[in-house]
């Protein structure tokens, strides 16, 4: 599986940044992409943490934003936490089809990172989807 995202991506179909037996935290998950393809690589546990682009209504704040652009304001960011903020997780989905289609083990967790403890996470190497070149 391979979401539209990663359809120009130099890197995404052949390497991974984890090597085998090392524990994961793919941070902003959004699809599981990298948390999966750490999975297969061979990582012993596999964290996929996010919580915007699982929580957010996207389309909802694209609407607004491009409604600001038009009027030539400046869209506030913090309705993103208020109105746009969905509890049902509907960005989540993607990731949740995934990890049910490839059986997988990766947890998912719910959560900013930038506030969040993460202690309980243990030692793990950190990667994210900017380890990808996109063109």
């Amino acid at each position: 599986m391979v979401t539209r995202a990663f359809r120009n991506c130099s890197c995404a179909r052949t390497s991974c940044p984890i090597s085998a037996r090392e524990a994961c935290s793919d941070i902003g998950a959004w699809d599981g992409y990298y948390s999966f393809l750490a999975e297969r690589n061979g990582a012993s546990r596999v964290v996929a943490l996010d919580h915007y682009a699982w929580g957010v209504d996207i389309e909802a704040r694209d609407a607004y934003w491009k409604k600001c652009a038009a009027e030539g304001v400046l869209p506030d960011h913090e309705r993103d936490a208020t109105d746009f903020w969905r509890t049902d997780l509907p960005g989540r989905r993607g990731f949740e089809l995934a990890s049910r289609a490839l059986n997988s083990e990766v947890e998912p967790i719910v959560a900013d990172f930038t506030t969040a403890d993460l202690a309980p996470l243990g030692r793990t190497t950190w990667c994210s989807t900017s380890v990808c070149s996109i063109t």
